[in-house]
């Protein structure tokens, strides 16, 4: 992507899903979640649309790959702007499913 599309999404757009995302309207949010990662070229964007998507589909047959996305997300670096309520969910989740 070129400098300007990448400076109309930081300036516009990503400021914007941020605010959503701590509001929890994930609705809104998820359309724009990839577009902001290519743009940027930045995983925890794709990564939050990919398990936001299983997470919304969660049953026997997407639980092994659920745990493949979480455990690529445990891998990158803490990131402050991600949302920490969504790491909370996860680890709910995962505590879930263990008991």
């Amino acid at each position: 992507m070129d400098d300007n599309t990448r400076d109309l999404v930081e300036k516009y757009l990503e400021p914007v899903c941020l605010t959503m995302l701590a509001m929890n309207q994930r609705e809104f949010v998820e359309p724009y979640l990839k577009l902001i990662g290519q743009v940027k070229d930045d995983p925890y964007y794709a990564l939050h649309h990919s398990i936001m998507n299983y997470i919304r589909q969660v049953h026997a047959n997407t639980n092994e790959k659920l745990y493949e996305e979480i455990e690529k997300l445990e891998e990158l670096p803490y990131n402050q702007n991600y949302d920490p309520k969504f790491y909370r969910e996860i680890a709910a989740f995962k505590r879930a499913e263990t008991e």
